[in-house]
């Protein structure tokens, strides 16, 4: 099957929901770490980043958590938002201790940052190689050719990562140019992998209290219909996304507010967003949230994922209804299932989903010790 990347903040639902998924799930899709700046960390985790932050240990404790959590299988981190609060020393350490871990992890640059050799030290090509990102607009594949000698880099060593956050991805309107851009980069050299990430959930919340919307999976569809038109070879092509998430990255300077109660349920169309009341309490607003999504034709049934069960759980009072880092979690879990099983059924393979009981019965990410 089509391998699968998935843009993951690096913030507590979404490593944890990487972390417990089954390996046969885990075992076919490819996280793309990005690294907040340290006012979006979860604070309110045990052993996570607390004010005041000290870059050096806040360099250490995100390198380690990464290969800890993340600790064999391939993946990458992206630290495009470090600049702010660490300094290139410090961002060494990220790779650093990750790689201590795990030294399957690789580095995400921009094109730009391709002429800086400081990323050379943690390239290694016969595992992950190189991430390159660049935005749908804005391709040089030219000077990405020549950049990439910088860092004693051929093209089969990169994963070009197509950034096609805030274009209008609709299948009738952007299929010829995705199909364009995928085959002009494949004409110009032989990469590792093409992967055109989209973007498909809107920067703000598009459903009103206590009701539910449908947003279109058009970078899904656009895929699928790039993937019918272009003249690359399958085998180097890959799936990208930013899991349940969209991929702007507004990163408030103080702390958000209330969080939105709500989850987000990926289907083989669409996303459906089911939002609760905001008034009330927590307890009653989020299982009548689970209530609505086992009540609708969309759902995958309680076998589909950890997460399912958890949203079938809540629904019938046998669980609590966690806390906003958990519904990120569940949306993340259900997600990245869904997109592995579409994926999967593209070439005839077929797994059981349902996960192990004890996947229910871990700790929280930091609270969890996992070698």
């Amino acid at each position: 099957m089509l391998p699968y990347f998935v843009g993951l903040r690096f913030k507590q639902g979404e490593i944890a929901a990487s972390n417990k998924l089954p390996e046969q799930i885990r075992s076919n899709f490819t996280p793309y770490f990005i690294i907040p700046p340290p006012k979006e960390a979860d604070k309110e985790a045990e052993g996570g980043l607390k004010l005041p932050y000290i870059e050096d240990k806040i360099a250490y404790s995100i390198g380690e958590k990464i290969g800890k959590y993340w600790h064999s299988l391939p993946g990458f981190i992206d630290t495009r938002f470090g600049s702010e609060y660490l300094n290139q020393e410090d961002i060494a350490q990220v790779f650093v201790q990750a790689q201590h871990r795990n030294p399957n992890l690789a580095p995400v640059v921009s094109s730009a940052q391709l002429s800086n050799r400081f990323y050379q030290s943690f390239v290694n090509p016969a595992r992950s190689g190189l991430g390159i990102r660049v935005d749908y607009d804005d391709i040089d594949v030219g000077d990405i050719l020549t950049r990439i000698h910088t860092l004693n880099c051929s093209p089969e060593d990169c994963v070009i990562f197509i950034d096609f956050t805030g274009a209008n991805i609709t299948p009738e309107l952007a299929t010829g140019s995705v199909t364009g851009i995928i085959d002009d980069l494949g004409d110009a050299a032989a990469w590792r992998r093409i992967v055109p990430q989209f973007s498909d959930f809107p920067l703000a919340n598009p459903a009103k209290p206590d009701s539910s919307v449908f947003i279109p999976r058009d970078g899904w569809k656009t895929f699928l219909a790039s993937l019918n038109e272009c003249s690359v070879p399958k085998n180097t092509l890959g799936y990208g996304d930013f899991g349940a998430d969209c991929g702007h990255f507004k990163f408030p300077k103080k702390s958000g507010g209330k969080a939105i109660r709500h989850l987000r349920y990926t289907t083989e169309t669409d996303t459906l967003v089911q939002r609760g009341p905001d008034i009330g309490k927590h307890a009653v607003a989020m299982q009548a949230v689970c209530q609505k999504i086992i009540e609708n034709s969309v759902y995958a049934g309680s076998s589909f994922s950890y997460a399912d069960r958890q949203i079938m759980r809540i629904a019938n009072g046998l669980e609590t209804c966690g806390n906003p880092s958990n519904w990120r979690e569940w949306n993340t879990a259900h997600h990245i299932t869904r997109v592995v099983h579409d994926l999967s059924m593209m070439f005839g393979t077929t797994y059981e989903t349902v996960p192990k009981e004890e996947y229910l019965e871990q700790a929280t990410l930091f609270a969890e010790k996992i070698d």
